[in-house]
C-alpha cells in the first residue's frame, strides 16, 4: 500500500515537472513573438524606433516594405 502510494506521488510529481517545463517553453516562445509585435506597434505609433530612439530605423523598414509591395 505504501509503495503504490509512493509510486503514485512520484508519477504525479514527474508529470507536474514535465508539464511546467513544457509550459514555460511555450510561454517564452509566445512572449517573444508578442513582444516583437508590441515593439513594432509602439515604434509606428510614436514615429521613432523605441529601441534606438531614431526615426531612421522605421523609415528604412517602411521604405523597404513599400519597395516590396511595388514589385
Amino acid at each position: 500500500m505504501i509503495i503504490s502510494g509512493l509510486c503514485l506521488v512520484i508519477g504525479l510529481l514527474i508529470g507536474y515537472v514535465y508539464g511546467k517545463h513544457t509550459g514555460l517553453l511555450i510561454g517564452r516562445t509566445e512572449g517573444n513573438a508578442e513582444m516583437s509585435l508590441l515593439l513594432r506597434q509602439q515604434s509606428l505609433e510614436h514615429g521613432y524606433c523605441v529601441l534606438c530612439a531614431t526615426s531612421a530605423c522605421i523609415n528604412k523598414e517602411i521604405s523597404s516594405h513599400n519597395r516590396l509591395e511595388g514589385e
